[in-house]
């Protein structure tokens, strides 16, 4: 495993994103210590700050009696998938709802088109020139 440098200020900023989403008493002593050291474990094996943020805000929705990081670093792993996957997932069907509406609304638009179109060649009695018939043998 590589040594990955961990900028302090980071690690503070995951710490106190950590205690504030769960309501810890920062006044006892050891608390925020102990959770940027923990926030600096996370971030030494590679996570990033954004991952941790996600994995943080999904943990306390799912599990609102956490009260330390390093639950957080021990199912890092397997949340930070299902978090993904739970995104891509709801990418996918919000980009196959907005699919589907275009396509609806462009054969909506092309029927009435269409339907307004035939209309004005019946009321002036003419022929697409694209609609023409044309009686011609070619020479081959």
């Amino acid at each position: 495993m590589e040594n990955i440098h961990v900028e302090p200020s980071v690690a503070k900023e995951v710490a106190l994103f950590f205690c504030n989403a769960v309501g810890a008493d920062l006044r006892k002593r050891g608390i925020l210590p102990r959770t940027i050291n923990t926030a600096k474990a996370l971030l030494g094996e590679g996570y990033s700050k954004e991952e941790i943020f996600k994995v943080i805000d999904w943990t306390i929705l799912t599990k609102p009696n956490i009260y330390s990081l390093e639950y957080i670093r021990v199912t890092m792993e397997d949340t930070l998938a299902r978090v993904e996957r739970m995104e891509t997932s709801s990418l996918h069907k919000k980009l196959a709802k907005e699919a589907t509406l275009i396509a609806e609304s462009e054969v909506k638009e092309f029927e009435y088109n269409e339907g307004r179109n035939e209309g004005k060649l019946e009321k002036l009695n003419t022929q697409s020139s694209f609609g023409k018939k044309r009686n011609f043998d070619l020479p081959w």
